[in-house]
């Protein structure tokens, strides 16, 4: 089916990428101003207002041409739960391998000033995107070209489905956690799915989203709208 009607949000992805990389400048300019811990969180908070980009949530409308404004807002409010120092402390305190799960199109973009960060902190970083098209889910074509090649391998999960469920994920995929030191999911669908993995492998996780859904936010014992950064051993 999908081979025979292509990728129907294909344009909804492109004019993310846009948005993304049009808000990316002054996003990245904010973030510039701010060093050590400071600047980790606002990196985060970037990779956090990226995570609006989202059109396969209930009751949540994208706002393209908002996403610096939304990131200054984000700022604002900060993160509930706030595990970022703990997230700081790691990153600083010796540089081995991370696994680091995107999300969505155009979100992608505005990970690059959290990727940069661990890769400034000598970091071996894969990216991983899905292993195919699933709604407006970051596919390899999506980092094709960005910065975020020169930062990161990139990777993908061998699935196609929402998250990551373990039983349709690839044997590289797998590999590549257990290899990992660290990981970073963004993203709801992750946080429904990767824990499984985690209890498995045993890799600390930084689960890093917008509560954009009352299931979510109950889950990571947040109010609905806040900014998680939940680390789980």
């Amino acid at each position: 089916m999908a081979e025979a009607t292509g990728d129907p949000y294909k344009e909804i992805k492109s004019a993310s990428n846009s948005a993304a990389k049009g808000a990316l400048p002054a996003v990245e300019h904010i973030i510039s101003q701010n060093d050590g811990y400071q600047r980790l969180r606002a990196a985060v908070m970037a990779s956090i207002a990226g995570n609006l980009i989202d059109f396969n949530t209930a009751a949540h409308e994208p706002q393209l041409d908002q996403l610096e404004a939304d990131f200054r807002r984000l700022l604002q409010e900060g993160f509930n739960p706030d595990d970022s120092k703990e997230l700081y402390d790691r990153v600083v305190s010796a540089p081995e391998s991370a696994v680091y799960l995107a999300d969505n199109a155009g979100e992608t973009l505005l990970d690059i000033p959290l990727l940069r960060f661990l890769v400034d902190h000598d970091w071996k970083v894969t990216y991983v995107v899905k292993g195919r098209a699933m709604v407006n889910d970051a596919t390899r074509e999506d980092v094709e070209g960005t910065e975020i090649e020169a930062l990161a391998e990139i990777g993908d999960t061998g699935a196609w489905a929402h998250g990551i469920p373990k039983n349709l994920v690839s044997d590289d995929f797998m590999r590549s956690i257990r290899n990992a030191e660290l990981v970073i999911s963004k993203g709801q669908a992750n946080i429904e799915t990767f824990p499984e993995i985690q209890d498995e492998i045993g890799v600390e996780t930084y689960y890093i989203t917008r509560a954009k859904c009352a299931h979510i936010a109950q889950a990571v014992g947040a109010q609905k709208g806040a900014n998680v950064v939940l680390r789980r051993i």
